[in-house]
């Protein structure tokens, strides 16, 4: 077996004039969050910022539709799933109502609390499309609850660096194994 990236799918299937079988990568794709730091180590925040992610448009726009979005860290290919954890559901109106409650107010079509606005900075991976696609989509759905998002280009060579930093706000993650 071999991965491809499933952009490539379609011309491998052209080229070879077969149908290419796809089956479940046993990897998981999430935003972390640097619960650290305000406003991220509020629970509060971070579930509304969770309750505003589409994250079927993610897996429809990003994956073409060849993924399912997580619920929690463990792929279900893997023995260890458990289907009974369930995710919060995509409601932007849940979302900002959740925002108001950690005292976030909306002024202006942006969140402030005390004076300062929320912004989320994101570690976007430099020369990455799949990074490059998430971070247009979480910065779409942020805006919908009036969440400012600043990207941070980050080469991926930097990436161990800024995780064990923890310089990021927030950063798109893949957890990938081995079957």
């Amino acid at each position: 077996p071999y991965t491809l990236p499933i952009n490539q799918f379609a011309q491998l299937q052209k080229t070879l004039g077969k149908e290419v079988d796809v089956s479940p990568q046993l990897a998981t794709y999430y935003y972390q969050f640097n619960t650290s730091r305000p406003p991220f180590n509020d629970p509060r925040v971070r579930k509304a910022l969770n309750m505003a992610i589409n994250k079927q448009a993610i897996v429809d726009a990003v994956f073409q539709g060849a993924a399912e979005p997580a619920k929690n860290p463990i792929p279900p290919t893997m023995w260890s799933y458990n289907d009974a954890v369930t995710d919060e559901t995509y409601d932007p109106e849940a979302a900002k109502k959740q925002l108001d409650e950690a005292g976030w107010k909306s002024e202006g079509g942006t969140r402030t609390k005390d004076g300062k606005q929320l912004v989320v900075n994101y570690s976007l991976l430099t020369g990455v499309p799949t990074s490059d696609n998430e971070g247009q989509l979480f910065k779409q759905d942020m805006e919908k609850i009036g969440v400012k998002v600043n990207f941070v280009n980050t080469p991926p060579d930097d990436m161990s660096k800024v995780l064990t930093s923890h310089s990021f706000d927030t950063i798109s993650f893949t957890w990938q194994g081995t079957p």
